[in-house]
């Protein structure tokens, strides 16, 4: 199974090599001088290290664990809410890909956190 983090920094790599490095640097913690985009980035991260952290004390993706998989998917799912919002310097777009990323990497099916 693939790291969440590793899904948001691939995707993160993706949206940098496009040219638009503000929401790959500030998503992934390198940039933290924006109003509301640095709250998301450490919403994301966090979220990954969680679903990462899981996978390697239960061995088993956090999209299998019937009660911490639904709690940490309506997280995930609540962070690409707030991209209705304020989002400071951030691309949207590139954040929504990273979000998708990061929920198939945590071994979730479907389109939809």
């Amino acid at each position: 199974m693939r790291p969440v983090r590793s899904a948001l920094c691939d995707a993160c790599e993706e949206s940098a090599s496009k040219g638009r490095r503000n929401s790959a640097e500030t998503v992934l913690g390198y940039s933290t001088s924006g109003e509301f985009d640095s709250a998301i980035g450490l919403m994301l991260r966090a979220l990954a290290a969680y679903a990462d952290d899981h996978l390697k004390r239960f061995e088993s993706p956090i999209a299998d664990d019937y009660i911490l998989g639904a709690d940490w998917r309506r997280s995930l799912s609540a962070v690409r809410a707030l991209l209705n919002g304020d989002t400071g310097r951030l691309d949207c777009g590139d954040v929504d890909r990273a979000i998708l990323a990061m929920f198939k990497a945590a071994g979730f099916e479907g389109d939809e956190p």
